[in-house]
């Protein structure tokens, strides 16, 4: 019954208090019971850790000193980026008479029953790829061959038999494809609705160097964080940053990490001390990001892809694209005008 009592009353007054005395919390509470009873009074203590003061330099004048560069588009990179137009405009061709390489489509079919984790009784894989176990494995097989295909299952597999562990199934090549790509030429520029392959060219150079001009001002931010932090003052607390180092090697004090823990707390000082100093920025600034926006972003990276960026990389992008837009924004039109006049 007690227990209930708390469960029902902690969080409330803890809400309360908080609210009450006007504190911003940057970590879960840790709760001490002071005094507790049915018919008596309900009393604990709430130890948290808040955000520390920030006390900035003129930040904004530092941006004003800080020069974004000027951007480039080098014939290697528009070669490079035709490249991968035709590429990605490849036909995919049967293979006869040969093994499958490298990027060769390969189809395989399953000779026994589906494994876990298939919805389809075939799967294409591109052959080759370093970093995909089964994408390796179908490296050099002929159309008609059968091996076994080994799936390593993930330790957070739904199905709990399989967790952590590699199954072998027997396969069947069915058939090879290969990219055959288009020339590089008039009829191909226009195939893309482009005039022809001077607009083409023109049109690449335009895009790569509209991009490096984006990663400009990106890269001009990073370096007006890295002014500000040397100017500015954070109160962090040595415990803040001891309990966030043991948080991170998941033990439950510094004497219980093995290795040397004094490069590991100034770096971990480092990064909160940045963190806070583009928190206050953005606020100063009156730029939020609301968890809608980001869920929003979340839900069309799934329906796209199927894959989805976590909540703080999506938050993260966002508030720096924000920050880069209000002190570094994008030249505009007139302002491109004016830079080819000169």
């Amino acid at each position: 019954m007690l227990e209930e009592l708390v469960d029902a009353l902690l969080p409330r007054s803890y809400e309360f208090a908080l609210e009450q005395h006007k504190l911003r919390p940057i970590s879960q509470p840790t709760i001490e019971m002071k005094e507790l009873s049915m018919d008596g009074p309900f009393e604990y203590q709430a130890t948290v850790d808040l955000i520390p003061k920030v006390e900035l330099p003129d930040y904004k004048a530092l941006a004003d000193k800080q020069a974004v560069r000027k951007p480039k588009a080098t014939k290697k990179q528009v070669d490079e980026a035709l490249e991968e137009i035709r590429i990605r405009n490849a036909n995919l061709v049967p293979v006869d008479g040969r093994a499958s390489e490298k990027e060769d489509l390969v189809i395989l079919e399953f000779i026994e029953e589906r494994p876990a984790g298939f919805n389809e009784d075939t799967i294409a894989i591109w052959a080759g790829m370093e970093d995909n176990f089964v994408s390796r494995q179908v490296m050099g097989h002929m159309t008609d061959d059968t091996f076994s295909l080994e799936i390593e299952y993930p330790e957070d597999f739904d199905n709990e038999e399989l967790a952590g562990i590699t199954v072998k199934n027997p396969v069947k090549v069915v058939e090879i494809k290969t990219k055959e790509l288009p020339e590089l030429n008039d009829d191909f520029a226009a195939d893309l609705g482009i005039e022809n392959l001077n607009e083409l060219k023109k049109q690449v150079k335009e895009d790569l160097l509209k991009n490096d001009a984006d990663m400009a001002r990106y890269e001009s931010l990073g370096k007006l964080f890295d002014e500000t932090v040397k100017g500015t003052t954070v109160d962090l607390s040595d415990g803040f940053i001891e309990r966030k180092v043991c948080e991170m090697k998941s033990v439950e004090k510094l004497e219980d990490i093995e290795e040397d823990t004094a490069e590991m707390l100034t770096e971990t000082r480092a990064f909160f001390t940045r963190y806070f100093v583009i928190e206050e920025i953005s606020e100063r600034e009156g730029i939020a990001i609301s968890n809608e926006e980001v869920e929003s972003i979340r839900e069309a990276q799934t329906e796209r892809s199927g894959y989805a960026q976590g909540k703080g990389e999506i938050y993260d992008y966002l508030l720096n694209m924000r920050l880069t837009d209000r002190f570094f924004p994008a030249d505009t039109e007139e302002d491109k005008k004016k830079e080819k006049e000169k």
